[in-house]
């Protein structure tokens, strides 16, 4: 009788087990997709700006760096995790793919309002302020910054509450497989923080930056359209 009933249950799990088969494969296929002609494409950008030395190129490659270390270190595991529908190494490699993968993401974020904010600068700027921003410490102290603060962060977050969950194997009754996840995102607290702090404001601070940029270029405009028609 309990033999009936467990082969019961392991019949009505099967559908379920299938459709989660063949969802992660066809998210693997799409991952490959878009993985590699991101990474082509980004590794032609980067080659063809080497060697412009702009200052407005400067954290658009920068971006991209950070962009090409995720698609060369995170991406591969992520799939990695996502075809075998499991974690397959140590727990410390689970740890230090979630920092880097964590903070990769801020980085590129608070890269992207960096550059929002040096727009400003470079357009309406006063000319030694424009000219202090080619200096090697204004080209640096931003990156580090951008690099430092999350790594930091999401080291001591992740390292003091990451956990492997544990799941159970579709192929035998007693295995179990483990799913690398920062447990942090549990703690409703913890959460609201690093979402506000690594996603809101960056974001927020890049549309406010992004808008009065417009404002000023259309009133720039406004004012000089003016003085052409004042001239004749």
């Amino acid at each position: 009788m309990n033999f009936k009933n467990s082969s019961s249950n392991q019949t009505e799990h099967h559908p379920t087990q299938s459709f989660n088969l063949v969802l992660h494969r066809i998210l693997f296929s799409i991952g490959i997709l878009v993985s590699v002609p991101s990474l082509i494409t980004n590794i032609f950008i980067l080659i063809r700006l080497h060697s412009n030395s702009k200052l407005s190129i400067y954290v658009f490659r920068c971006i991209l760096h950070v962009s090409l270390f995720m698609t060369l270190t995170c991406v591969p595991i992520f799939l990695t995790e996502l075809y075998l529908e499991y974690f397959p190494f140590a727990i410390i490699f689970c740890q230090l793919w979630l920092i880097v993968d964590y903070s990769s993401i801020v980085c590129l974020g608070l890269l992207v309002c960096w550059a929002s904010i040096q727009r400003h600068v470079l357009i309406f700027g006063p000319l030694n302020l424009r000219k202090s921003q080619k200096r090697l410490r204004f080209k640096i102290i931003p990156l580090l910054f951008s690099i430092a603060i999350p790594l930091t962060w999401y080291t001591i977050l992740i390292l003091g509450v990451t956990c492997f969950q544990e799941v159970k194997n579709k192929n035998t009754v007693n295995d179990s497989k483990r799913v690398c996840k920062p447990c942090f995102e549990e703690n409703i607290f913890l959460f609201l923080i690093d979402t506000i702090f690594s996603l809101v404001v960056p974001l927020l601070i890049t549309f406010i930056a992004t808008f009065l940029l417009l404002i000023r270029i259309f009133v720039k405009r406004h004012r000089l359209s003016l003085s052409l028609t004042e001239q004749f």
